[in-house]
């Protein structure tokens, strides 16, 4: 039974005729009574006295009597709650994000971790691994519906705002069974088996510019195997006598200090930046604006030791 049948029946109630009532309500007599037909048909019992006099007026029966009494109140309840719910906030939708494997793994998780433990009102939706290079995530926040995108490599396009938020070097892992020392040359470098990332992903770019430096290539080192991720390097590294880079916010001291020591190259620097991106212009949401606030304080980057 919908709200308007109690609307109409308690106007026939209170104007005595069905025809006073439709015209009231704006509606033709046979909707009106057709409406009065049907509600008595639902709750199996007649509702109003019929009688054969046209200027007789309708009254309710004993059940209709009854039936008027709930109907009132059930309107008056009906209509408290479409103005309960037309003064509530509305919710917001969440902050949309999208990010590269790796800040995603490195990154992301333990800054969202810090995000909800001190401000639970934000939510957010995280897309991840479905891009696997920065220049697909760039193109991703060009022609998908999302807010910030995390990523490694500054942009160029006026479409789009980089804001630097971390600096997050590349440093070099190596097992302690390799027994080399704190500190390297290139050329005792290119002689360690590395184990390298999928082609075109930030760390195989970020490398590839660090060699360009010194005229060598991914050409001039020694792979030892290619995996697919940062957490993928860790654990190769971690049980194998061998070396690779990761982002210095993948390093956990307390899980890899037994297995891993970190390794400098003498004149292999790298300069890597962790930007937020969004479109210019965009209209920022309240949850949007406390979002970039956050990350832009860095209070997250206790959960890095950073």
């Amino acid at each position: 039974m919908r709200s308007e049948q109690l609307e109409i029946f308690l106007h026939i109630v209170d104007s005595g005729s069905i025809s006073a009532a439709a015209e009231q309500m704006g509606l033709t007599q046979s909707t009106v009574s057709s409406s009065l037909i049907a509600i008595e048909r639902e709750v199996g019992c007649s509702l109003v006295v019929r009688s054969r006099g046209q200027r007789t007026p309708l009254v309710p029966t004993r059940e209709g009597s009854y039936f008027y009494e709930y109907a009132q109140d059930v309107l008056r309840l009906w209509e408290k709650f479409r103005v309960r719910i037309s003064e509530a906030p509305r919710r917001e939708r969440p902050v949309r994000l999208i990010s590269g494997q790796t800040p995603a793994v490195t990154l992301l998780a333990g800054m969202l971790k810090s995000l909800h433990r001190k401000n639970g009102t934000i939510e957010t939706s995280l897309l991840v691994g479905h891009v696997s290079t920065e220049e697909e995530v760039h193109r991703a926040m060009e022609e998908t519906p999302f807010d910030f995108a995390f990523v490694t490599i500054g942009v160029s396009d006026p479409e789009l705002i980089c804001e630097p938020i971390l600096e997050d070097p590349m440093i070099l892992i190596c097992n302690r069974s390799l027994n080399v020392e704190d500190e390297i040359t290139l050329e005792e470098f290119l002689k360690l088996p590395v184990v390298l990332r999928e082609e075109k992903c930030a760390m195989m770019i970020s490398l590839e510019a660090m060699l360009h430096q010194h005229g060598l290539s991914i050409k001039d080192i020694r792979p030892a195997m290619t995996v697919y991720g940062t957490s993928a390097v860790r654990e190769a590294v971690k049980y194998g006598a061998l070396c690779g880079f990761v982002p210095r916010t993948a390093y956990r001291a307390n899980e890899d200090a037994p297995h891993i020591r970190i390794v400098r190259v003498k004149g292999l620097e790298n300069r890597r930046t962790v930007y937020l991106l969004r479109r210019r212009g965009a209209v920022m949401t309240p949850q949007m604006q406390l979002f970039r606030r956050f990350v832009l304080s860095g209070d997250w980057r206790s959960e890095f030791a950073l």
